[in-house]
């Protein structure tokens, strides 16, 4: 991210358009949609159940990501705000709410589908009851 920023405005590639299609915020939900993607390859990245610890070590890393590349882009042109960090942060968030929420979801499909496809000894499935074993 810091790269692709900072090498296009080195070469002056990224300018005020003012003949497009301007849209209030659109550069806040850029940075929102980048550092959530940045976030979720992260946490995809490591086994799940996801310890504090390192959900804490994850988000840092990448709210420090965001902080550095908002730091250092006067050096490539004047155009650092505190806004986009916040933006950076939303994403981080939301990120972080989501990828927990599609996890359980994705357990519960697969136990509650194994439950129902437990074969009988007479070659029929039946359900799995909870605290009774089924012969195999």
């Amino acid at each position: 991210m810091c790269v692709y920023t900072h090498a296009h405005a080195a070469r002056g590639d990224i300018e005020s358009d003012t003949t497009g299609l301007q849209v209030a915020g659109a550069d806040k939900v850029g940075h929102a949609v980048a550092y959530g993607l940045i976030t979720m390859s992260f946490l995809l990245a490591v086994r799940w159940p996801v310890s504090r610890r390192l959900w804490g070590i994850i988000i840092l890393a990448v709210a420090s990501i965001g902080a550095a590349d908002e730091l250092t882009q006067p050096f490539a042109k004047p155009d650092c705000s505190g806004w986009d960090w916040t933006a950076d942060l939303i994403g981080i968030t939301l990120a972080c709410s989501i990828l927990p929420i599609g996890s359980m979801a994705i357990a519960h499909c697969r136990r509650s589908s194994q439950e129902r496809a437990v074969k009988r000894s007479d070659g029929l499935y039946s359900r799995k009851s909870y605290g009774q074993t089924v012969p195999r």
